[in-house]
């Protein structure tokens, strides 16, 4: 297992007086249309990752509230070319601005893109001058920037060079092979192979078994309300409020899954489904990007009858096999702790917050939120470890 340092927070505001490399520029443009030519060259020749794509960040920043204002940083160099866009969602909290990447919990990775070159080239002194610049423009008190890597595929996020902290959960992934029964056997033991092939069986005398990616927007509403319903069932279960309840977060899902079907497009969150007969028993969602799929969310019926077989591990396994099929050579399960993600995702990538304050209002801002995802990352891991405990207990 990997860690990640945390780096003590500057204690004041960026100095803007030390100036961006000569002859670069930065602009704040608040309409994703303004950058949309530069963001697709970049997201194409480029950095980003999936959740970073145009489709997506467009999907999130229609769905905002009316409290949150899309802002798009341009890194510009001496030519007059765009050379790193780093998007932003702006919210007023008890006086303070405060700029966050879009997508909130739903975004298991954030980070602006890049040229490579840049990525390679920009400092430490260059990322704080242009956030002092970015800030100033926009009246920005505090920058809020959390689960980011400090790399991506290989190449350095640049804000990995200012002040961070681990992020309460690390991300888990995996490297895929052009055979799937392979990867799957490499990744599964033999005993884990055989109860999921019983299981598999057993379920489809309930029904013939479909694992099914939507092609019209009525296929992938209902898929989705399968998901919600299913979802819904889950929380109410647990007695904790279902975040998937929240009108935003359907308004993106249908930004994001249905509409672009509406035109024969490719949406930039897909949906898979694993259905027993006319009966959806199982849902993913994920993101494809640069040959990687990235999950952000899924869901099973947990009616006993159903549940005892497993669905979410069979529609899970199903995918990892397809994206194998497709030839993706990457296959991520998000943030977070679950025995599901290591099984088929040993790797680990750890992330990291920033929390940079711009103005002294920002400084309080700063170490409250800090502070905050602090304790949020030591209860994790004792819970992590206690579970560690009694599992060891009762070997």
């Amino acid at each position: 297992m990997t860690s990640l340092e945390a780096i003590p927070m500057d204690s004041t505001a960026p100095d803007a007086a030390s100036g961006l490399r000569a002859g670069w520029t930065v602009s704040v443009a608040s309409r994703i249309e303004d950058v949309a030519a530069a963001w697709l060259s970049l997201e194409l020749t480029g950095i980003a990752t999936p959740y970073q794509t145009l489709g997506w960040q467009r999907a999130a920043m229609a769905a905002l509230d009316a409290d949150a204002q899309p802002r798009f940083i341009s890194i510009r160099d001496r030519s007059g070319r765009t050379t790193a866009i780093i998007p932003l969602v702006l919210r007023r909290r008890a006086g303070v601005t405060v700029a966050s990447f879009a997508g909130g919990k739903h975004a298991n990775y954030n980070m602006g893109l890049y040229a490579s070159e840049t990525a390679a080239a920009l400092t430490a002194k260059d990322m704080r001058t242009a956030l002092a610049d970015a800030a100033r423009q926009a009246g920005i008190d505090v920058f809020a920037l959390r689960s980011q890597p400090a790399n991506w595929r290989g190449q350095p996020n640049p804000l990995a060079l200012l002040p961070r902290q681990a992020s309460p959960s690390s991300a888990w992934r995996a490297d895929l092979s052009a055979d799937a029964d392979a990867f799957v056997a490499a990744t599964l033991s033999s005993d884990a192979r055989k109860k999921l092939r019983n299981k598999e069986r057993r379920l489809a005398e309930v029904g013939p078994l479909n694992f099914f990616q939507p092609a019209t927007p009525d296929e992938a509403r209902g898929m989705l309300a399968a998901f919600l319903a299913q979802k819904a069932a889950r929380f109410e279960a647990m007695r904790i409020s279902n975040p998937f309840a929240d009108p935003a977060v359907l308004r993106f899902l249908d930004q994001a899954a249905v509409e672009p079907l509406k035109d024969g497009g490719v949406p930039p969150v897909s949906l898979f489904s694993l259905a027993a007969g006319p009966h959806i028993v199982a849902v993913f969602g994920g993101v494809i990007h640069g040959g990687r799929f990235s999950g952000m969310f899924t869901s099973f019926d947990a009616d006993p009858d159903i549940a005892k077989y497993s669905p979410g591990d069979l529609l899970l396994q199903g995918l990892v096999k397809g994206m194998c099929r497709r030839g993706l050579a990457e296959f991520d399960l998000g943030a977070g702790d679950a025995a599901y993600k290591t099984a088929y995702c040993p790797i680990e990538e750890p992330l990291f917050d920033s929390y940079l304050p711009m103005t002294i209002r920002g400084a309080a801002a700063a170490a409250a939120l800090s502070t905050g995802q602090r304790f949020k990352r030591w209860a994790k891991r004792g819970r992590l470890l206690l579970r560690s405990l009694r599992r060891d207990a009762g070997r």
